[in-house]
């Protein structure tokens, strides 16, 4: 917590020791980036001051550290691909398309007389008209759409971003979109999402959920997740649970979480 707003109350002497050894831990767990990537975002460790005033109502104090690293020149390389390839689309001839808005130019144009004259029978037979050209118009504007996202997703950056994140004492549910279970990790039970291609964003590596500690598997949807199954009455410093996420191309992730320090994490729980 950064600051006092929404009722935040200081943090005590015991509350800070917790954060400080937690987030020194999480960090430590971690490896290195992969040679040559550069270090995008990483979780800047400072003093806990402030916690929410949940802590003193039966919830557990978390903790989040979180670290990125993305190979520009392969990232560029892929984007260089996407922006030629989107730009050489654009210049095709597009006669049906042209056929269409010089249709509609005709009927507006015709619309605007009809106006004039007051002839309303007309008018609303050409706005019916205009109607239907228009919506193939956005047809085809659909469809174009759809020819750019597969562009995106044919050119997509592969193997260029690495993401980490290790949440201590979360409370949320975690639907992890996965279908089946990994294989575990360092005896803890795992999923895997499925990389997806946002228009906004772009390629969206995959994720490895590793849940070390107090978690249940949610088995009535079709998808697989976790929620922390917390004890009550414990201290809010007593730590539950521990879940490590790797968002990365599927083979690196799994060579990252060979290399991360499992004992390290695992002797948060025993504390």
């Amino acid at each position: 917590m950064a600051n006092a707003d929404g009722g935040n109350r200081p943090a005590t002497t015991a509350e800070k020791a917790y954060y400080a050894r937690v987030m020194k831990v999480a960090a430590g767990a971690v490896p290195a980036g992969p040679p040559g990537w550069g270090l995008v975002e990483k979780t800047k460790i400072e003093e806990l001051k402030w916690v929410s005033p949940s802590v003193d109502q039966g919830y557990y104090l978390g903790a989040d550290y979180h670290v990125v690293w993305q190979n520009a020149a392969g990232r560029k390389k892929a984007e260089d691909a996407t922006v030629q390839e989107l730009f050489d689309n654009s210049q095709k001839p597009d006669a049906e398309r042209d056929k269409l808005l010089k249709e509609l130019e005709r009927i507006s144009a015709e619309l605007g007389r009809a106006v004039e004259r007051g002839d309303q029978g007309r008018v609303q037979q050409l706005g019916e008209e205009a109607d239907e050209v228009s919506r193939k118009i956005e047809a085809l504007n659909n469809t174009q759409a759809e020819k750019e996202d597969e562009i995106g997703i044919r050119n997509r950056p592969h193997d260029t971003t690495l993401g980490i994140d290790v949440w201590v004492n979360t409370h949320i549910t975690l639907p992890a979109r996965a279908k089946a279970l990994e294989p575990p990790v360092a005896g803890a039970q795992a999923l895997r999402t499925e990389g997806e291609f946002l228009r906004e964003k772009g390629w969206q590596e995959g994720c490895m959920y590793v849940f070390l500690g107090s978690f249940w598997a949610d088995g009535v949807s079709q998808y697989l997740g976790q929620t922390p199954d917390l004890r009550l009455g414990l201290p809010p410093t007593q730590i539950q649970s521990i879940v490590v996420v790797v968002q990365a191309d599927p083979a690196r992730a799994q060579a990252v979480l060979r290399q991360i320090d499992w004992a390290a994490l695992k002797g948060l729980l025993a504390n």
